[in-house]
């Protein structure tokens, strides 16, 4: 009995890291907030591990390049607010 609860306790392991290792991140919402001194960009989503930071155009764009799909294709919003104009996502390859 014990050996057969062993099988199924390593058999429900095995299939959980399988299941984990096929989820694929997720970035669901992008937003941009005021805050005193500066503005505060919120990406949120699930799985997301800590992105890739690039900087591109000499340092006037800031790139996270996160390992995940983009729900909605992405987006393009203005903020003119401490020097930032816009926030723009979507997914490449």
């Amino acid at each position: 009995m014990a050996n057969k609860s062993f099988r199924c306790i390593l058999l429900g392991t095995i299939l959980g890291a399988a299941a984990l290792a096929n989820a694929q991140a997720v970035v669901r919402s992008v937003e941009a907030t005021p805050v005193s001194g500066g503005v505060q960009i919120k990406i949120q989503g699930d799985g997301l591990n800590k992105p890739k930071e690039l900087s591109a155009w000499a340092g006037k764009s800031y790139i996270l390049e996160f390992d995940a799909k983009v729900v909605g294709g992405g987006k393009r919003f203005t903020v003119n607010q401490s020097g930032l104009s816009y926030v723009q996502y979507g997914w490449y390859s």
